[in-house]
């Protein structure tokens, strides 16, 4: 598996890794400086200045039904990234998130290797299987309906508030 290093981890319009070189650090985070530019404006505020954990970071498990698919990525903004996948695929569903960034997303497409769709486009992609639709029960279990996670507190919250979205059928 290849690391990032000092690579960028914000997203391109392509929807892959921007992968730039000559990062900032947030929290051990590597962005580029249009990346960085991106989260300061999200926070309303010079992001370097935030402590461990202040960045509402979510590794979210999204289920495609037509593909019996599961996507497992990391996210600062979930409503915004939903939302992103569900324009090519309508019927995404939100199935769990949990607290982490791109360390516990590396440590679940790890632990679910052997389920990982192969090819460049299935990086994230993992077929459905009872190990990992056993996880995703754990983690609603733990953390509730995911779109009322709150990535402060790591509880259920009516983060749907701050978005004024909740997809039919999640």
């Amino acid at each position: 598996m290849r690391t990032i290093g000092n690579q960028c981890v914000g997203v391109r319009a392509d929807e892959y890794r921007c992968r730039s070189t000559g990062v900032y650090w947030v929290n051990g985070i590597p962005f580029c400086e249009p990346h960085y530019e991106q989260v300061a404006l999200h926070f309303g505020a010079d992001p370097s200045s935030y402590g461990p954990g202040d960045i509402p970071a979510v590794v979210y498990y999204i289920g495609d039904p037509d593909t019996q698919l599961v996507k497992i990525g990391a996210t600062t903004r979930l409503h915004q990234r939903f939302g992103q996948l569900a324009l090519t695929r309508p019927k995404l569903k939100l199935l769990a998130v949990e607290p982490g960034y791109v360390d516990m997303e590396r440590q679940r497409h790890r632990e679910f290797q052997k389920w990982r769709v192969k090819g460049r486009s299935g990086r994230e992609w993992f077929h459905r299987n009872d190990v990992l639709m056993e996880h995703v029960r754990k983690l609603r279990q733990q953390y509730g309906d995911p779109w009322e996670f709150d990535p402060h507190t790591h509880r259920p919250g009516d983060m749907r508030l701050a978005c004024n979205h909740k997809p039919d059928g999640v």
